[in-house]
Formats: structure tokens, sequence, C-alpha cells
């Protein structure tokens, strides 16, 4: 079936590629043959071309992508013929071009409609592909002429292997999708005061593809062109309209063959306005560094009303007539109203005048100081006071510092020294408010340093008066200088303690004579105590005061010879402030306790640093107990020796236990006296009523830290010995009554 539809197929193709078949009429009376037509249809193509091609070169319609009928037949199983005219209302069309759909696809078209010889009329000849019988058949007729496409009212039945009927082509219906003109345009019409950039709205048409936009000025002709075109929103913003210019709009809805407008409507462009300043009221004279009103009125003398915006009023004070860069602003604050039309407001506004000003100043107010309002005129926004005002200089504190002292000539680095001063007000007013008090280290050559934190003063000091103050301050352990510094302190004001510019300079003094600080070694260990048989060095740092420029060789020396290795002398590089070294540990076999070792730096100048280090023996310590008696009886008194082979400077304590308790008793825990060996410990041998063989008891002794000891005793039992000495009296006087008998 597949192949015999391929050969189908190939046939309708073949037959296709003619303007029309060959045909017979029911008597087989005339024959149309191919030879015979061939002309013909030359002749008629050529005039459709002529009279075509030169109106599509100005046509912007354009048509879809069309697939070949091969490209379609490689795709679909099955195909028919149609023959259609294409009629709008009762008028046919020829002009364009008809493409038939099946599930939205194009799948058969034909671009221009050709002219059937025996009956004289144009048709449209269209080979449609599909896979199946039964899909529905839509069209689409594009007016390429007109710029129009026109959706088609009919829609077929698709069934395969249909031959057409030239003489009786198929009518299909073109119409166009109604439009309606839009509505609801905003701006309303007649609409006044608008800014020169506007929005325009309208609500959306049916079946309207995109808008046209139409905006010109009144009294000027309609424009060919939009303003706007292929709009598809309902909206549009339009720039740079003139000021005070009436405008004439509308919106033009377009689809895909109609076109139509709305009524014109108007608006107009507000007017601007034009703020000026038109009275300013200042005091005829004031005091500098006090409060005082300043009032002025601004007035906006254009046509149209600041809609809406706001603006700042700035007021400023000069030494002349004319404002410039350098004339100091006192106020910017915020207009208190919109303006209408020769409408104005009044505005009083609180400034002080700087501490040090003094004669005679204008001030002038600028409205709209930061161009935030789109006026008429740009030039017209100041205004000066027409009288100058008279300033006078306030009257102010004025404290000076002076009599510093230092408690110390000759300072260490790291030592505390008391700074004592003096604070005087030599001004015209009690000086209120309080200040700071920021002590430094002034030296001849080297960094300054300042100590912290500051202190501070918040009583009033009145005209006159002088008050003593002092601190107590430490000076750095490294300083970056040595020799001759001065101290300088220095009074910071408090916001509140106002002071002249000028008097400032005597906030701050330094001493008449100075300390001299000394230079000095520090050293440091990475730790405290090491471990004699520790494999790890221990890290040692030291450090210099002074001057850094130089490097500074440093000679260093242990206190006990045999305990630790370190260099001879270590080299602090130039612009280094210290350098390291490593301390090891030396590993014998002595049994020699915890001891500490002093390490020492020296260096030409400066002053030695000495630090410990305690080494940690690895090597025990034990105790040992010695008895007296080694067979005490019961009933005696013996003494045991605890002793220790490390005697230190410290006291032992020693706990002493036994194994066999009810064998003897002692006084525990017992003490070795600092530097001493040994210590003596009496012990009573019990003596009880069992008889017993004679037995060994231990006694340990031990304390933390130390290898245990341990004696041994053997109690003798004082029953035994009796009975034993009985038996054996009797046993010897038995042996002499058995000799006497005998003889």
């Amino acid at each position: 079936m597949r192949n015999t539809q391929l050969i189908m197929k190939k046939m309708f193709h073949k037959n296709s590629q003619l303007p029309f078949p060959v045909i017979h009429d029911e008597f087989r009376e005339n024959k149309w043959s191919f030879k015979r037509i061939e002309f013909k249809t030359i002749q008629i193509l050529t005039l459709v071309l002529l009279f075509w091609l030169p109106m599509a070169a100005n046509a912007t319609l354009t048509l879809p992508a069309i697939p070949s009928n091969s490209s379609l037949a490689k795709r679909f199983e099955l195909s028919t013929e149609k023959v259609f005219r294409v009629k709008v209302g009762e008028t046919y069309i020829t002009g364009g071009a008809l493409i038939a759909y099946i599930n939205g696809e194009i799948r058969g078209a034909q671009t221009a409609s050709v002219k059937f010889p025996a009956t004289g009329i144009n048709v449209y000849k269209i080979l449609v592909f599909n896979d199946k019988t039964g899909d529905d058949i839509s069209f689409k007729y594009y007016d390429i002429l007109n710029d129009k496409i026109y959706d088609i009212s009919e829609i077929i039945e698709f069934i395969p292997n249909q031959v057409p009927d030239y003489t009786n082509p198929e009518i299909l219906t073109a119409f166009c999708k109604p439009i309606d003109k839009v509505t609801g345009l905003i701006p309303e019409d007649g609409k006044i005061n608008l800014n020169a950039t506007l929005d325009l709205f309208w609500q959306p048409s049916p079946n309207t593809t995109f808008y046209k936009v139409y905006v010109w000025e009144d009294g000027t002709s309609t424009p060919a062109t939009p303003t706007y075109s292929n709009v598809y929103s309902t909206n549009a913003r339009i720039y740079n309209l003139k000021y005070g210019q009436l405008y004439r709009w509308k919106i033009a809805s377009v689809n895909d063959c109609s076109e139509v407008e709305s009524p014109e409507q108007t608006f107009r462009i507000r007017q601007l306005p034009d703020l000026t300043v038109t009275q300013i009221q200042a005091p005829a004279g004031v005091e500098s560094g006090t409060n005082f009103n300043i009032s002025f009125t601004i007035k906006n003398i254009g046509a149209g009303n600041s809609a809406g915006v706001s603006w700042n009023d700035a007021v400023f004070v000069s030494k002349d007539e004319t404002l410039s860069n350098d004339d100091k602003l006192l106020s910017n604050t915020t207009n208190i109203k919109q303006l209408d039309p020769d409408s104005s407001y009044t505005k009083t506004v609180n400034v002080t005048l700087p501490i040090d000003y003094s004669g005679n100043y204008f001030f002038f107010v600028k409205t709209d100081y930061h161009n935030s309002a789109v006026e008429l005129l740009e030039n017209n926004n100041e205004s000066k006071s027409t009288d100058a005002t008279a300033v006078t200089l306030k009257t102010l504190p004025d404290i000076l510092v002076k009599d510093i002292l230092s408690g110390a000539t000759n300072v260490n680095p790291g030592d505390s020294i008391t700074v004592s001063w003096k604070v005087e007000n030599i001004g015209g007013t009690t000086a209120k408010g309080g200040w700071a008090e920021r002590i430094t280290i002034v030296p001849v050559s080297g960094a300054k340093i300042i100590i912290s934190p500051n202190t501070d003063y918040i009583d009033s000091l009145t005209v006159g008066s002088t008050i003593n103050r002092s601190r107590k301050i430490k000076i750095p352990d490294l300083p970056k200088f040595s020799g001759g510094a001065n101290i300088e302190v220095e009074l910071i004001p408090f916001p509140e303690l106002l002071e002249y510019a000028a008097n400032k300079a005597n906030n701050k003094a330094e001493s008449a004579d100075m300390i001299t600080l000394s230079e000095i070694l520090s050293l440091e260990f990475q730790t405290a105590s090491v471990l004699e048989n520790s494999p790890v060095p221990v890290r040692c740092i030291v450090s210099r005061s002074g001057d850094y420029i130089a490097e500074l060789v440093v000679s260093l020396v242990s206190s006990t010879a045999g305990q630790v290795t370190i260099p001879a002398t270590v080299t602090i590089p130039a612009n280094q402030s210290s350098a390291s070294f490593n301390l090891n540990p030396v590993n014998n076999a002595i049994l020699e306790g915890s001891r500490s070792i002093n390490i020492t730096a020296s260096a030409a100048t400066f002053i030695n640093a000495v630090n410990s280090i305690t080494i940690i023996d690895d090597e025990i310590p034990k105790l040992t107990a010695v008895l007296s008696k080694s067979s005490p009886t019961e009933g005696e008194t013996i003494e045991m020796t605890v002793k220790r082979d490390l005697v230190t400077a410290q006291e032992l304590s020693v706990s002493i236990a036994t194994n066999k308790p009810n064998q003897w008793s002692f006084n525990v825990p017992v003490v070795i006296p600092a530097n001493k060996d040994s210590v003596k410990v009496s012990i009573l041998i019990t003596d009880d009523i069992v008889p017993e063989l004679t037995s060994d008891a231990i006694i340990y002794v031990s304390s933390p830290g130390v290898t245990s000891g341990q004696v041994t005793g053997s109690i003798v039992d004082t029953i035994y010995l009796r009975l034993l000495s009985k038996f054996l009296l009797i046993l010897f006087q038995n042996r002499q009554e058995f000799m006497q008998h005998g003889d």
C-alpha cells in the first residue's frame, strides 16, 4: 500500500507542474494538450508577473516561509488537490497568496492565481499534504498588494487523492477580524498643567495587533508619520514637550488587514514657575557665636505653579556684597509649601556665626539651591540683605597650661613617674565645659610617645584662676629613643568650651627641664622551665630600647656553668629592635633536682637584662629507711632513720605505712627539715599476750615526686621466748633426773 501511495504522489506531483492537467470534455470532442496550452500559459503568467511585481516591490507584507511540494511529499504519506476561488464580500480577489493549514502548519500554498482557459476565471490550485483522512484544512489569504491578511470562513475536510473540478472551483470567503477604536485615553481630553515628560495611556481594543501614537502641536497639520509605531503595550511616554504648549493626540489600532483611529484629544503642558527672594530681614548687630534669626520671603512670579516639586532655601554670610564660593553656608532648609502663581511664603531660620567673625557682614538667601525645580528663569533665585550687619566678637575664656614638671630626672624604660602642671584661665569669662589632658614624651631625637588614655577635667575655671594638676605615667618598656626628652601637656577643650583660634596655641606646652631616658636590654624566654633531657631548644629573644639605626652586639652569660648552652653573643641587626637565640639544657647523670639558672644579656651603654629559667632534673630522688635494730622484741622502742638523697632548701613531708600495723606503731607523717637529709622516727613494738613465732613486718616511706623506700624488721615475741625457756628448763631438769636414776 505504501509503495502504491508513493507512486500516486509522484503522479500528482508530476501533474501539478502544469498550470492545468490534460482535460477532455464529456463527449471527448475537444482535447486540451500540454503542448497546446503551454504558450498561452506562459503568456498569462508573464502578464500576471508584469502586473504584480511592480506593486509587490512597494508592499510591506511578508509571506511566511512556504515549504516546497517536494519537501512536503517526503514528510507525509497522503495528498489531495483542490481548486478554489477567493472572494471578499461579492468581489473575487486574485492578487494574493492562498495558504492551507492543518494543525496550524502550512501543508500547501499557491502564491498567485492562474486563469483557467476553459472558463476564463482565475483560480488557486493547491496540493495539500497530510498523513490521515479527516483532519480539518483551514486557510489564510495574504493580499500582498494591499498589505492585508484575511482569515477564511470555510474549513474543509482532508480527503486524499481527490481530483479537482476546474470548471466548478470551491468558493472561499475571506474576511477581516473586526477592530474597534481605543477608549479611555489618559490624560483626559482638555487636561492642563501637565509635565513636559508625559505618560499616555489607553484601554486595549479587540483584534488589534499593535498601536500607532500620534502627538502634534495644536495649530499644525496632523502628521502622516506617527510619533511612535508598532506599540504593543497600551501606554507610551513622550519626552521634551514644550512648556505652556497645547497638544493634540490620537491612537490608531492596527491589525492584519485594517486600521482605525481614536477621536483626537488635547492636553496642555504646564506653565513654569519662577521663584524669587523678595525680602530678607537680618538684625543690625549680632555677637559672634550667638544664635539669632533671619527671615526671608520666597515668591513665585511665574505663570505656572511649582507642581509639587521640593526645593531648598539656603542662607549664606558674606564679607562683601557678592555671593561667592568662599562664603559660609549658615542654613539649608526645605520649602515649607507649594507655590501657585503670585503666591509666597515667609520663613525664619535660626543661625550662628563662627566664633571668630567680626566686622560688617551681608546675608544672602538663595532659593532652589540645588536646582530641583524647573523654572522660567534660573538667574533670579538669590538676593542679599539691604544693610550690613555689625558683628562683634564674643567674650570667651582662654585656658593655658604651664609649669610642667617631672617627678624624676633620670628614668629607665618601664619606670613610672609623676607629671605635674598648672592650668590658668586668662580669658574674659569663666571656662565651662571642661577639657581633656594629653601627655606626650617629646625626645630630642626619635618618635614622640603619647601616653594613653587622656585624663579629663570637667569643672569650671573662673577668670584669673589657676589649678594644679598631676598624673602618674608609665614609660614604655622599650621606647624607640634614649637620652633627653621633654614632657608635653596639651589641653583639648570639649565642645562646650569655646576659645578663639588665635588663643589655642597656649593649650600646649613642654616642660622646661628634660628627663634623661637610659638604654636598656630586655630578655624573654619562650618558657619559664625546661626538662633537663628536652631535645627541643628554648627560643629566647633579646630586645633593646633606644635608637635602632645601628646593629648591636649583645653578650650572653649563664650564672652556672655546665647547665645550659647558649651563644656567647647575639647581634641585633640595624633597624631592628630584637634578635633571637636558642638555649639548650645540658643533660647529665647527676641528681641535682630543679635549679634556677640566670642568663645575663649585656651591651655597652645599656642596662643589663637578667632572666632566669628552671631546669627540671630528669634523675628522680629517692627515700631510704634504716631501723636501729633489725630484730626488735615486743614492748621495745626502736628508731627508724628516714633519709633522702637530694637535700633541698624545702622541707619534705614523708608518709609512713606498714603491712602489719598490729606489730608496731609510729606517728605519721614525718617531715625532713629544710636543708637536712634525714629525720628519726620512734617506733614502738607492740607487746600482746598472744604467743606467736618471730615474724617479718615491712615499713614503707613515700613522698610525691620521690622514689619510695622500705625496711623490714623481724619482731620477736616475748611470750614465745618465755615458753621456750621454760620448756628447755623442764627438759633439762628431766634429763638430770633420768641420769640420776639411771646410775
